[in-house]
């Protein structure tokens, strides 16, 4: 299941990280596979000194990946280094998300 975040809401933010765990706690992982992609404002629920980041690095030790658009990143000035560690880094959140589609993932936006 992919997670789309673009949202910095922190009602947005909060929703995404309750229902992965919940997911990772009811169904775990495997079987389940899941990905919270964030892109444009989304971009500030993976940075590392975000409010969520402790629970965000305790999801990826459990096997979630966290990914976010490189070109959302040069729009907002933001850099690689800047984002929690471990978080994956795609060209494009868009064609992250035609690629999941494609490969049958569920999508949620949140």
């Amino acid at each position: 299941m992919l997670f789309e975040v673009d949202s910095a809401k922190p009602s947005a933010l909060t929703m995404t990280l309750g229902a992965v765990t919940h997911i990772v706690h009811k169904v775990g992982i495997p079987p389940a596979r899941l990905e919270v992609l964030a892109w444009g404002p989304g971009l500030q629920m993976l940075l590392k000194n975000a409010p969520d980041a402790m629970e965000i690095t305790i999801l990826q030790m459990r096997g979630v990946r966290f990914v976010a658009c490189q070109t959302s990143m040069r729009r907002l000035h933001i850099t690689a280094r800047q984002l929690a560690p471990g978080v994956n880094v795609v060209a494009g959140g868009m064609a992250e998300l035609m690629k999941r589609h494609n490969e049958g993932w569920a999508e949620v936006k949140m």
